[in-house]
Order: C-alpha cells, then sequence, then structure tokens
C-alpha cells in the first residue's frame, strides 16, 4: 500500500511540471513549481536547490529526486500531497488529474486531512506547510 501511495504522488508531483505531458502549464512555470515545492517542509524547506536547475529537465530531476527521498519514509505521504494540492492551486495547475490521485492517496490513507480541492479549503492550513 506504501508503494501505491508513493506512486500516486510521484504523479501528483510531475504534474506541476510542464514536462509531464497532458497537465496544464503552472503559473510561473517550472522554476515556480519547483521552489513552491521544496519551500514545503517535507521536502526539505530548500528552495535554493531550484537555482542549480537550468532547465526544465533539471527541475523534474531535482524534484523526482526531493520526493523520492522524502515520499519513502513513513508518514510524509499525506503531507507530501498536502504540499502538491496547495502549490497546483496556488500556480493554477490543479487538475482533475491531481484531483483524482489525492483522493485516491486519502482513500487509501484514512487519517489524512488533506482536501483535494485546493487552495479555498487550505488558506488557514497553508501556512504549516509554505514558508
Amino acid at each position: 500500500m506504501a508503494s501505491l501511495m508513493l506512486l500516486l504522488l510521484v504523479a501528483g508531483l510531475s504534474a506541476l511540471l510542464p514536462m509531464a505531458s497532458g497537465y496544464m502549464q503552472c503559473v510561473g512555470g517550472p522554476k515556480a513549481a519547483c521552489e513552491c515545492l521544496l519551500q514545503c517542509p517535507v521536502f526539505g524547506h530548500n528552495t535554493a536547490r531550484c537555482e542549480n536547475a537550468e532547465t526544465a529537465a533539471d527541475m523534474d530531476s531535482l524534484v523526482d529526486q526531493v520526493e523520492t527521498e522524502s515520499l519513502s519514509i513513513a508518514g510524509n505521504q499525506c503531507l507530501g500531497m498536502m504540499c502538491i494540492v496547495t502549490c497546483t492551486s496556488k500556480l493554477e495547475c490543479l487538475n482533475e488529474a491531481v484531483k483524482g490521485r489525492c483522493q485516491q492517496m486519502k482513500d487509501n490513507n484514512g487519517s489524512c486531512a488533506v482536501s483535494c480541492e485546493g487552495l479555498s479549503t487550505f488558506r488557514s492550513a497553508s501556512a504549516n506547510f509554505l514558508g
């Protein structure tokens, strides 16, 4: 079950970057997506790493590396999805695919309080995930 949640989160993270076909591009492009994700404590709270990524492919690789490291730790899946939903909502690229993956993760993790509908439901909680 943990591998399923990890797979779902990987797919959700890739939605933030324009290289993932079929997803809308986020406002601010791949750099904004990278910085939003890496600003979350669950993903290391270190946006400086995005500065070293020169291309969208570099940022995609960085995000993949960070999320794989973070989400392999038990308990990080819910926090990771909260960050993903908050960032995709904030950057206007939360779509049905991300919402669906969020709901699947939530269904598999009954204790996760993430709202898969976006930022409007996260305004008070987002301060916990974004610096």
